[in-house]
């Protein structure tokens, strides 16, 4: 199970790489003397932020995602989820035209719990759905799978560099961000890469990861509490119905 994005668009003028430290060729206390041992090869950036990201996969974790779009429209997502025990609980809100439209979902194994709000009609219960009754195509389940975003984001860094031992930045392929479900509905035209910067903690796990996504505006997703046990309950049994088989379908 993974997860959905928000991106801060930077722009790097320039970088200065880090200098590896190592004797001179012509130094004169080295001539005569056995050679050193060479330097570790430093891990290419690239490598180093696909094993940062990696390494969020199958842990238990509290991720959020911000996406930023155009004309004051926004998308907010946060989140917890425990993969090895079949557990996710996501929010996300919608902020579009001045008006909210919010989500929760609650995943225990194959039991599914929708609540919609801000929606006319949509009623204050949980809609109970038995995950094995949505199929494979469905958007929620695919949500469901990766509702960080890392796994589409880690497919889509075309190119990273190192800022710092703890920053990296590069570029992403947007053609390749199509899991990402803010990004679904975007029309970015002619634009196919921009900028990232991603931030690592001292054990080498994705912590922060903005993303531009051009003049459509940016993404932001961060990641805490890795490897901690997180808290997802099921709904009160008195507040949730059995979803109308007609809904499935939109999911």
């Amino acid at each position: 199970m993974k997860i959905r994005t928000t991106l801060v668009a930077l722009t790097l003028a320039a970088a200065v790489p880090l200098a590896a430290g190592c004797a001179t060729k012509d130094s004169p206390s080295a001539k005569g003397a056995a050679p050193s041992a060479s330097a570790t090869p430093e891990v290419p950036a690239k490598d180093a932020l696909t094993d940062a990201m990696k390494k969020l996969e199958g842990q238990p974790l509290v991720f959020g995602v911000d996406t930023t779009l155009a004309a004051g429209q926004a998308v907010t997502s946060t989140g917890q989820a425990d993969p090895a025990g079949k557990k996710v609980a996501l929010d996300t809100t919608v902020t579009a035209a001045g008006q909210k439209l919010a989500t929760k979902l609650v995943l225990i194994d194959k039991d599914l719990w929708i609540r919609f709000e801000g929606i006319p009609g949509a009623g204050d219960k949980w809609l109970h759905i038995n995950l094995d009754k949505l199929p494979e195509s469905s958007k929620t389940r695919k949500q469901l799978a990766d509702p960080s975003n890392t796994a589409a984001l880690l497919g889509a860094i075309a190119t990273a560099e190192r800022l710092d031992a703890g920053t990296f930045y590069g570029t992403v392929d947007l053609t390749k961000l199509g899991g990402v479900s803010s990004l679904e509905q975007l029309k970015l035209g002619d634009v196919t890469k921009t900028a990232f910067t991603a931030k690592v903690d001292p054990q080498g796990r994705l912590t922060k990861l903005s993303v531009s996504l051009g003049t459509a505006g940016e993404i932001t997703a961060s990641y805490t509490e890795v490897g901690k046990p997180v808290t997802v309950t099921a709904p009160p049994a008195a507040d949730v119905v059995e979803a109308p088989e007609g809904v499935l379908g939109s999911l």
